[in-house]
This record gives structure tokens, C-alpha cells and sequence, in this order.
């Protein structure tokens, strides 16, 4: 069986030195991840991201603490 996360952040700067492995599971362990974008600074990143992997989907939105 494999898995689809359904929220990642993959995308932040906090995870950028895994990043590449989360990726890289995507072809064994993982069927996909949605990865989510908290602020309008991070949509370009999302987008990106989602295509440049055909299993990577975006889901774009602002968090309340981002809303101001």
C-alpha cells in the first residue's frame, strides 16, 4: 500500500535539507502529497513545486495568522 499525504510543507525553508528525500520517496513509499501554502509568499514556491512533479498537487490559501 502506498500513501497520499493529504498536508505537507515541503515548500518551507525549515525542511529544505530533506526535502529532496521527501521527493525522492515519491516514486516508492508515497503515491503523492498535497503541499500547502500558508501565505501569498508562498504560493509561487507551491505552484513551482507541484509543476515540476506530476505527483506533487497545491492546495493555495492564507492562514488566519497571515490574513492581515
Amino acid at each position: 500500500m502506498r500513501l497520499f499525504d493529504t498536508h505537507a510543507h515541503v515548500t518551507d525553508e525549515k525542511l529544505y535539507y530533506v526535502r529532496e528525500d521527501i521527493l525522492s520517496s515519491l516514486n516508492k513509499d508515497l503515491a503523492g502529497f498535497m503541499e500547502c501554502a500558508t501565505s501569498a509568499s508562498d504560493m509561487d514556491r507551491v505552484i513551482a513545486l507541484s509543476k515540476e512533479n506530476e505527483k506533487v498537487f497545491c492546495a493555495l490559501g492564507v492562514h488566519p495568522h497571515e490574513a492581515k
